[in-house]
């Protein structure tokens, strides 16, 4: 990965986290791609950190609950 790619990654990753620890609401955001994002710079960081949060993750269960609109 491109050191720009990693960089954009971490700043939306940072503005997500803060977003979260704010309590302003997160619930319009694509989390699945918030977490492709974040899956991919922990990757790029550690392959095995990225499996041990894969397998921990429990957004993909909480968004397929979600109502629909």
């Amino acid at each position: 990965m491109i050191r720009a790619q990693v960089e954009s990654d971490a700043q939306q990753l940072l503005f997500l986290r803060n977003r979260a620890a704010h309590h302003e609401p997160i619930h319009w955001r694509d989390l699945i791609s918030d977490l492709a994002q974040v899956l991919r710079l922990v990757a790029t960081i550690d392959p095995v950190a990225e499996q041990w949060v894969r397998h921990r993750e429990r957004i993909t269960e909480i968004v397929a609950q979600r109502p629909l609109h």
